[in-house]
């Protein structure tokens, strides 16, 4: 055990926890300070005992090792859902939701299967779902070369890829997605999952479809979640690429005209072209829907921009969002927070500049560019009308081949405002004319400057 309690020694070794509780008084145990599992075996006995092999009393063979290694993977596996069980009761019931013990329990478990070279499935599952990958990454111990291709080595290294700035994860998930030796199925489904998801957060569009097409040919096995999953991604990148019209009928063609999906799916892209409003009934049905703690906080960051812009003043939920983030250690959750936060500091030059700056500290956190900073730059050129501001929103423009459907409102604006971002020659489709697009997002930009105003 890298680190235990009495009663998780107890449930392993199918003794008493006083038995345990007396053992602890020898000097072999050593406190683990600030962790749930306050107590350790002194890294050198451990290795002492570990080597000493069957051949003296009282020690254990390969056998005892990898039997002990998978009881307290099991155990570990108990605790894990019991404290999910727990956060996300505290969460439906509108208390704090306390993530500590639900990481701890993977953590653990990733600990025992990295150092015994023991794995079961439920750390892939638990991984997907855990509260925070960044805080996870930060406690796992590093791979080693003797265990460099076991199914755990490669999960660790998955979860520490997706901590990493997007330029420094692509390599690592191709990696993991190139060359599955490991043997655990899932991690390698998992990193080409979200190879596909990098590449398009960098707008490598056709390599991000590219790669989603590999996993629908080659990984899914008939599995009905997973090819949906795999097909509703497909759609979404031809939105993020403005492909409307490719990505409505990719959807139908795929999913049907009747998926559960489909609607909400419409309603984004319409919202792409400037009609903003939406469904509260909608947002919370697809929060309730999700199983991850940390995906139910990316959608109440992400859906604060449709708050916005339909005119609800969202400031107190933002605040709360943006605490919860940063505890999380989410940058991509925080940026969205800070976004909203900013709209309505638009009048109020100081106050923006703090949160904008805030903003460009976590860009080497994140994909090292966000089309965040130059909307709120551009609404503030849009609410002053001065050459000096519209200047500092050109500055903050990304160069790249093919833009994202994040950045349509400041295009808009900055072409009204008569410096226009320089045409790529993208191909684009519309679902209405898109000078239609661009009066809608006027009207949008208007509301946010005059709610803006308001409250300088």
């Amino acid at each position: 055990m890298p680190y235990f309690d009495a009663p998780m020694v107890a449930e392993v070794t199918g003794t008493t926890v006083g038995a345990v509780e007396r053992c602890i008084g020898r000097t072999i145990i050593a406190p683990n300070p600030n962790s749930r599992y306050p107590l350790r075996v002194h890294e050198e006995i451990r290795r002492l005992v570990r080597h000493a092999g069957s051949t003296v009393k009282g020690g254990w063979s390969d056998y005892d090792w990898n039997k002990a290694a998978i009881a307290l993977l099991k155990e570990a596996h108990s605790r894990y859902l019991s404290a999910k069980t727990v956060a996300d009761t505290a969460e439906k019931e509108g208390r704090p939701r306390n993530d500590g013990p639900v990481t701890e329990a993977i953590v653990l478990g990733l600990t025992v299967a990295l150092q015994e070279g023991v794995f079961d499935d439920w750390l892939s599952l638990a991984v997907r779902q855990a509260p925070t990958i960044r805080g996870l990454a930060s406690l796992l111990p590093n791979p080693t070369q003797e265990n460099s291709r076991d199914p755990a080595s490669a999960l660790v290294r998955h979860v520490q890829a997706l901590a990493l700035p997007t330029s420094e994860a692509i390599p690592i998930l191709s990696s993991l997605w190139n060359h599955s030796d490991h043997g655990s199925r899932a991690v390698t489904r998992s990193s080409g999952l979200w190879l596909a998801y990098r590449l398009r957060s960098v707008c490598r569009f056709q390599e991000s479809l590219d790669q989603l097409q590999g996993l629908i040919t080659d990984w899914c096995d008939g599995d009905a979640l997973d090819l949906k999953l795999l097909h509703s991604q497909v759609a979404t990148t031809f939105r993020m690429e403005r492909l409307y019209g490719q990505a409505l009928e990719y959807r139908t063609r795929t999913l049907g005209v009747d998926d559960v999906g489909s609607p909400e799916f419409k309603d984004s892209c319409w919202r792409d072209h400037g009609f903003v409003q939406h469904e509260r009934g909608e947002y919370e049905d697809r929060i309730d829907r999700s199983k991850s703690a940390r995906y139910r906080l990316e959608l109440r960051t992400s859906f604060l921009r449709q708050k916005l812009f339909s005119g609800e003043d969202c400031r107190v939920e933002a605040s709360m969002l943006l605490d919860k983030s940063v505890e999380m250690a989410m940058p991509d959750f925080q940026m969205s927070c800070l976004h909203t936060l900013g709209a309505f500091q638009l009048a109020r030059p100081s106050d923006l500049a703090n949160t904008i700056h805030r903003m460009q500290q976590l860009l080497p956190q994140y994909h090292g560019w966000s089309s965040q900073i130059g909307e709120l730059l551009t609404l503030r050129a849009f609410l002053t009308g001065d050459p000096e501001d519209l200047a500092t929103a050109s500055q903050t423009l990304p160069k790249f081949e093919i833009r994202p459907y994040s950045c349509i409102l400041t295009e808009v604006l900055l072409d009204y405002l008569g410096s226009p971002w320089p045409t790529t020659g993208q191909p684009e489709e519309w679902l209405i004319p898109y000078e239609e697009v661009c009066t809608n997002w006027r009207q949008v930009a208007e509301g946010v400057v005059e709610r803006a105003k308001s409250l300088a």
